[in-house]
């Protein structure tokens, strides 16, 4: 895919990062949002505003459903979705991209996720998706906690270690491309609720806490790896966080009983 004539303009643009080709739907995404990006270009609006309206749209569509507005709720949930994708797109066009900026949307992205979960919680009628959407918030709230005090995500992915080849073994290609939670699956549950109305938002925003749950999960493998050993092909390796001596240490030891190998860089740590 990363061959396509449009591909290489997207990228001529500045308009694609390297971690897009992860996932087919954030492509398919980027190419959606292109005309609204020159828009936004074209009258210099900033991309802090632009993660401001995709969170006041997210805000909207999240009160639409609790009223039960569920078509005009698709449309702003998916204006939003797809605005998640202009920002970033228009910083990098104009190159003026910045640690603040990404700092806040990261936020937005995720209050706009704990505000559309707690909505779905307010209208759901069976207890299933309740606990559904309940623990899709859980999730999220925990991965963060787990990405902020223990990003060991990191460190594998520098050793040319996936967190999802962790996670799912030989099926992490497809697993990723189907569990990976990114703001595209909202754009898919808005197109779903604008086809199929009610019924098809809410399974498609049923999928993004699906996506949620599972990719908190991924990273919360990545980071007990010790206490199962690495088997996908590459050499076993432990890597505990730098700066925990205590926790180093024990892992260092369990990785003797498990029969696991300190990667050397860590050694010294």
């Amino acid at each position: 895919m990363r061959n396509l004539s449009l591909i290489r303009w997207l990228e001529d643009k500045n308009f694609v990062k390297e971690s897009d080709y992860a996932l087919v739907g954030i492509l398919l995404c980027r190419i959606i949002s292109t005309p609204l990006t020159f828009a936004f270009i074209k009258i210099k609006f900033r991309p802090n505003y632009i993660t401001t309206l995709a969170l006041v749209s997210v805000t909207v569509g999240a009160y639409c459903v609790l009223v039960e507005r569920l078509w005009l709720a698709s449309l702003f949930i998916g204006f939003g979705a797809i605005l998640d994708f202009c920002d970033g797109m228009v910083a990098r066009y104009l190159k003026i991209s910045s640690k603040l900026g990404g700092y806040y949307d990261y936020i937005a992205d995720r209050l706009k996720s704990l505000i559309l979960f707690s909505a779905l919680i307010g209208v759901s009628e069976g207890v299933s998706l309740k606990v559904l959407f309940g623990s899709a918030i859980f999730f999220l709230l925990f991965k963060e906690v787990l990405a902020w005090f223990c990003p060991y995500e990191r460190m594998f992915e520098k050793y040319g270690i996936p967190t999802w080849k962790l996670f799912m073994g030989r099926f992490s290609g497809i697993g990723c491309q189907v569990f990976r939670n990114d703001p595209w699956q909202l754009v898919f549950a808005a197109l779903l609720g604008c086809v199929f109305g009610g019924l098809g938002l809410m399974v498609g925003l049923a999928y993004y806490a699906t996506t949620t749950i599972v990719d908190a999960l991924a990273l919360f493998r990545a980071h007990f790896n010790v206490f199962a050993p690495i088997d996908i092909g590459y050499k076993h390796i432990l890597m505990p966080k730098q700066g925990f001596s205590y926790r180093a240490k024990a892992k260092r030891y369990l990785s003797k009983l498990l029969g696991l190998r300190v990667a050397e860089s860590e050694r010294a740590s």
